[in-house]
């Protein structure tokens, strides 16, 4: 049976809301949850399960947003279920905060150490799938300085690596 570890209601103002909840389903984990957002004037109701294996190595995906079902599933070692992902070991949900989880916890990093990582990337709203380079740079015990092309963040973290905090977009306003 499946543990649940910490739920978090998170706000990104002026555009939505989400909750999720982190269950260890032994061997691994399980980031599940529902977001109500705003997009371009566009409403989106989108439930999302990320499973992983005991590393926090990405092994399936489901992504559903209004009408639309995206299934992914990975091998852990940097295999995908769709070409041209070779290599990501974790996936990033463009609509949530709580994919950042997976890098923190897998990554183990000490306070001044950084990693850059390949990762397969669903951009939203579009929904279209896309590789992309990011850095995790650890600033402080619960701090992270996000990277990615063209953009940089400040994540403030709980004892699970779920974020608190989200530079300039998300903040968690509930957590049990």
């Amino acid at each position: 049976m499946a543990e649940t570890l910490a739920t978090v209601v998170w706000e990104l103002p002026g555009e939505g809301a989400e909750v999720c909840t982190l269950k260890d389903t032994q061997p691994g984990f399980r980031l599940a949850g529902t977001a109500i957002l705003a997009a371009d004037g566009a409403p989106f109701l989108i439930e999302y399960a990320v499973g992983t294996d005991a590393q926090w190595r990405t092994r399936s995906v489901d992504v559903t947003c209004n009408e639309i079902t995206i299934e992914l599933s990975a091998d852990g070692e940097g295999g995908w279920s769709v070409p041209g992902f070779d290599g990501c070991i974790d996936v990033d949900l463009g609509f949530t905060p709580a994919t950042n989880t997976l890098p923190v916890r897998r990554c183990g990093l000490g306070v001044g150490q950084a990693v850059n990582l390949e990762v397969a990337w669903l951009r939203f709203p579009e929904l279209e799938l896309e590789r992309m380079t990011q850095r995790y740079e650890r600033l402080a015990d619960d701090r992270y300085r996000y990277s990615s092309p063209g953009f940089t963040a400040e994540l403030k973290v709980d004892e699970n690596g779920l974020v608190l905090e989200y530079e300039g977009l998300w903040r968690a306003i509930g957590r049990h």
